[in-house]
């Protein structure tokens, strides 16, 4: 049970988070990702700055819900990233803006599902205390 949630709604689709590369200069991950974690830690940002103002101290549960766009062709019933990788690039990118580090986050509820028809993916967060 979890009491005095915050929920924010995040308009871009999930991505999962892909396995480091090892390169000449060192380890990296892909410019993709990169790009995207960027573009969804400047939205969870603004909205966070607006909503609590700063990072969230103490023991935290999370709820992640994420609508993946549908593919104009697919036979899955369910979206293809692994919920896992999907959930470790979100908690990921929230680190030092919802919370001050993701060891914070004691309890995980995690859904995904393809989004309605002709509808972009979305991400939502709520975030609460534990009772």
């Amino acid at each position: 049970m979890i009491t005095d949630p915050t929920t924010f709604d995040m308009p871009i689709e999930p991505m999962a988070c892909p396995r480091p590369r090892l390169g000449r200069h060192g380890v990296y991950y892909p410019s993709r990702y990169l790009k995207w974690r960027v573009k969804f830690q400047d939205l969870i940002t603004k909205a966070v700055q607006m909503v609590i103002g700063s990072p969230l101290k103490g023991s935290r549960g999370l709820a992640i819900d994420m609508s993946c766009r549908r593919p104009s062709k697919t036979k899955l019933s369910v979206p293809r990233p692994d919920i896992d990788n999907l959930c470790k690039s979100v908690m990921d990118a929230l680190n030092g803006i919802l919370y001050e580090d993701d060891s914070q986050i004691i309890s995980l509820q995690a859904t995904k599902k393809w989004a309605p028809p002709a509808r972009p993916g979305a991400i939502r967060i709520t975030v609460a205390r534990p009772s």
